[in-house]
């Protein structure tokens, strides 16, 4: 067994902070929103309960906001450490995407669509997420 370096995000407020597992000492960070998910870089994505609007939040603290096309809402859920990204959007359903530096897929099963999202994405690129009639497993894209 290798040792692990835990990295845990809590918001309070539109506060967060960020601590490592091996450390005990608490770094306060301001973010636009809900954290969901951070990479091994410390760029962290998330999305603005005010505006449903996603984010990423680059350890610098400069911060982009994730819309996909014009729709209603962008909710964004997980980060690989290659910097794709996955969540869902709401366009008259709900809908998986992922986004590769900007360049946005869709994801949609055929039986769930309008249904479906998708919650997190490691580094070999495979996405798992969920749809109305239970969780799946998307190998590639």
């Amino acid at each position: 067994m290798y040792p692990r370096t835990i990295v845990a995000v809590l918001v309070v407020g539109g506060f967060g902070f960020a601590a490592r597992a091996s450390t005990p000492d608490f770094t306060t960070i301001n973010l636009p929103g809900d954290p969901r998910g951070i990479n091994n870089a410390g760029q962290i994505v998330g999305f603005s309960i005010s505006n449903f609007s996603g984010f990423l939040q680059n350890p610098d603290g400069t911060a982009t906001t994730i819309q996909v096309k014009s729709t209603g809402q962008t909710l964004v859920y997980s980060i690989n450490n290659s910097g794709q990204i996955v969540g869902q959007y709401d366009d008259a359903g709900f809908h998986g995407f992922l986004d590769n530096a900007g360049s946005f897929t869709m994801i949609d099963l055929p039986s769930a669509v309008g249904l479906s999202y998708a919650a997190g994405i490691n580094d070999a690129g495979e996405i798992v997420g969920n749809h109305l009639s239970g969780p799946v497993r998307i190998l590639s894209l």
